[in-house]
């Protein structure tokens, strides 16, 4: 279960996801949180996630920071990372899918080309040692707008 204390807020803009895919981003940030979540070497208890979204002329970004002790080469993993970020033909994301049960980075994938039809991108990367980022971008042409911040 996801603790809210592992999540930093900030005065980041808000996501407005239309009613017809809100379903599939909720998958895709759930996936997001669970990867970063298993895949960090950090206990639970000091793990901190940061969320972002950003935009540019076409699409939304939506991008997370956590912390991590990785003690292997950052650029080899960096490298072992990319298979993920490339287009996935059909052939590739049935068998990385069933590779990894149905979750993780071939669900989002999955989501991305076939829920949302986005040609969305996957980023996933070591920035150091200490830190994992990880991003999607999503087309707004999917329903999905960045407001801004309001306290409310």
């Amino acid at each position: 279960m996801l603790r809210s204390n592992y999540l930093d807020s900030d005065e980041s803009p808000h996501i407005t996801v239309s009613h017809k895919f809100l379903s599939s981003m909720v998958d895709i940030i759930y996936n997001l949180l669970s990867n970063a979540i298993k895949h960090s070497t950090i206990e639970r208890k000091k793990l901190k996630i940061s969320i972002e979204a950003t935009e540019n002329k076409e699409n939304i970004i939506i991008s997370m920071i956590n912390n991590t002790e990785f003690l292997g080469d950052i650029n080899i993993e960096n490298k072992k990372l990319e298979k993920y970020t490339s287009d996935f033909s059909f052939d590739d994301l049935k068998i990385l899918l069933q590779k990894e049960g149905g979750t993780g980075v071939a669900k989002i994938a999955s989501i991305l080309k076939h829920e949302l039809n986005s040609n969305g991108h996957i980023e996933l990367k070591y920035i150091d040692k200490n830190k994992f980022y990880s991003a999607i971008e999503v087309s707004k042409s999917c329903g999905i707008t960045l407001n801004e911040h309001t306290n409310s």
